[in-house]
């Protein structure tokens, strides 16, 4: 299991030298002014129109011929068509087989579930959803247990300024020795990463194999912490790590496949793929949120070399 993160233009890196991939997930850029750290989030209607269509027609050719692109995209007011506008350009080279709304908040009676952000506006009505397009080559069978096309995922502690690298809250372990499973239950942190830092010797262990293993419990306690310690991520249009998860879920990814994000951002894409093991590739082309992106997946592995 490998992910990568490449900094470049992804319209230049997305190359056969890549491999193909069996799903796409992406959250490129809304054309809604938003403040990145590099790219310039303001082109003209047609021209970003085109721009997504450029982009995502390379994106196809590195696409099994079974394979699956998800695409998230958001919109603002006035122009509350935009991403309908770029879904039915794509669809002229793709299969548009399901149209899946992201939603941040809900209003059931009286009560208001998720992160509501208020509007003061006296014409327009808070966006408290946003798309994720799903594209194939050819109509795909997706998985059984995901079929709804409305998910629920709150967009709150995406705000917070002192997000843990691995989305965890470490709470140490008192035992000395314990199971890869029991330190996953204690502490939530995956079980493949402690594999691989017992493996490369970066976390104690017995050095025995499989359920035989047992990790010293007060060196998990060091690493656990530098794992989980808290920072700021700094981008201004994070989506939830489980979002993307739900997206490989949906297209029912098994051992082998392979992932590809041309817009990762800080990463939680990868983590997603990480989580399910999936070896990933995401480009973007800030070097500042690709840091980012290795910090949280070195965070998660605990080496720089699982992280490349």
């Amino acid at each position: 299991m490998e992910q990568q993160v490449i900094c470049g233009n992804c319209l230049e890196l997305m190359t056969p030298e890549l491999g193909l991939f069996d799903v796409i997930v992406t959250s490129p850029p809304y054309n809604l002014d938003i403040d990145y750290n590099t790219y310039k989030d303001n082109k003209e209607r047609k021209e970003y129109i085109e721009w997504m269509a450029a982009v995502f027609m390379k994106a196809k050719d590195l696409l099994t011929p079974n394979g699956s692109m998800f695409i998230n995209l958001g919109f603002g007011q006035p122009d509350l068509l935009l991403p309908l506008e770029v879904a039915k350009r794509l669809s002229e080279f793709m299969v548009l087989q399901n149209q899946i709304a992201w939603v941040k908040s809900i209003r059931i009676g009286d009560e208001q579930k998720g992160s509501f952000t208020p509007n003061n506006s006296e014409k327009y009505l808070s966006n408290n959803f946003e798309y994720v397009f799903h594209f194939t080559k050819s109509y795909q069978k997706i998985d059984k247990n995901n079929m709804s096309n409305c998910w629920f995922f709150p967009y709150t502690y995406l705000k917070s300024s002192n997000m843990p690298l691995t989305g965890l809250n470490f709470k140490p372990t008192e035992k000395e020795w314990l199971t890869l499973t029991e330190a996953h239950l204690e502490t939530g942190i995956n079980i493949s990463a402690m594999s691989v830092a017992a493996d490369k010797g970066w976390l104690k262990s017995n050095g025995e194999r499989s359920k035989k293993r047992r990790i010293y419990g007060p060196d998990f306690n060091r690493w656990a912490a530098e794992r989980t310690q808290k920072k700021t991520l700094d981008h201004p249009a994070m989506f939830p790590v489980e979002l993307a998860e739900m997206c490989l879920k949906v297209h029912g990814c098994g051992v082998g496949c392979r992932m590809l994000d041309p817009f990762v951002g800080v990463g939680s894409s990868l983590l997603a793929a990480k989580n399910l093991g999936l070896d990933a590739v995401g480009i973007d082309i800030d070097p500042k949120y690709v840091a980012e992106a290795r910090e949280r997946l070195v965070a998660d592995y605990g080496a720089w070399n699982e992280a490349k």
